[in-house]
């Protein structure tokens, strides 16, 4: 009971920590702005400037973006927590606390898997585009969601101040947008990025919406995977880099 206690407070302090600040009240609406913005773009923008590709097929190759925003966004602002908390000491707190340090990495995954989860199922039905497997969708939003654990301990671990984070974050998500360029060259040269769960969310998210139809777009250069090793792929690497970069923040916050 009392872990539970602790757990609770860590909760109420962090949704605290977010209403009080303007800005990371923003950053956690932004997967809804985002998601409206490439609506206007996929849907509307086409009928003012020609694009070679059909609107249905552009609406594919962007639907996983939708779900991919929310978890860097909600790890980028929990790293800035994670910052502060290393910079205070308030790590060193669970030592004495009723709350053992994996239970506490735990929790920091959780409580940016579940907020991401919520979020990008409201970005998604901003969207627009039905997915072809919406079970597959939500099992692949629920993996891609726990990448937000990895931006927030990367972030935690390397950065000495909230400045250094921010401009870490940068060079985070042009690794991340490079995961997904892979896909315009041979499947065995995407191997290269085999190491990024990002890559494979959105093998994942992109069969999810599209289905076995995804085998067929023009401008995607599909692997084959099977959809099941792809989804294990992603919970696999999500859960390993987590516990690595924890436990390298927690021997820096020590």
């Amino acid at each position: 009971m009392r872990a539970i206690s602790a757990v609770l407070n860590l909760l109420r302090k962090d949704l605290r920590t977010v209403y009080r600040d303007r800005f990371l009240l923003l950053m956690v609406v932004l997967p809804f702005a985002q998601a409206w913005v490439l609506r206007v773009l996929v849907f509307v923008g086409p009928r003012y400037v020609p694009v070679p590709v059909p609107v249905a097929e552009i609406a594919l190759y962007f639907a996983p973006l939708v779900v991919m925003v929310a978890p860097f966004m909600l790890g980028f602002v929990a790293g800035l927590g994670l910052i502060e908390e290393r910079s205070s000491r308030t790590w060193l707190s669970m030592r004495v606390m009723p709350l053992a340090p994996y239970t506490y990495v735990l929790y920091q995954s959780g409580f940016t898997t579940s907020f991401a989860v919520v979020l990008n199922l409201g970005a998604v039905l901003l969207y627009g585009v039905r997915p072809a497997n919406p079970g597959w969708l939500v099992l692949m939003t629920v993996l891609m969601s726990m990448s937000g654990a990895i931006v927030a301990f990367l972030l935690g671990s390397l950065a000495g101040s909230q400045v250094e984070g921010m401009a870490i974050g940068k060079p985070l998500g042009i690794v991340m947008a490079t995961s997904l360029a892979v896909f315009a060259v041979a499947p065995g040269w995407q191997l290269l990025v085999g190491w990024s769960p990002w890559y494979w969310g959105y093998l994942g998210l992109l069969y999810s919406f599209a289905g076995p139809a995804v085998a067929e777009l023009g401008l995607l250069k599909w692997p084959g995977y099977p959809p099941g090793a792809v989804a294990a792929a992603t919970l696999l690497l999500s859960v390993i880099l987590t516990a690595a970069l924890a436990r390298v923040y927690a021997g820096r916050a020590d």
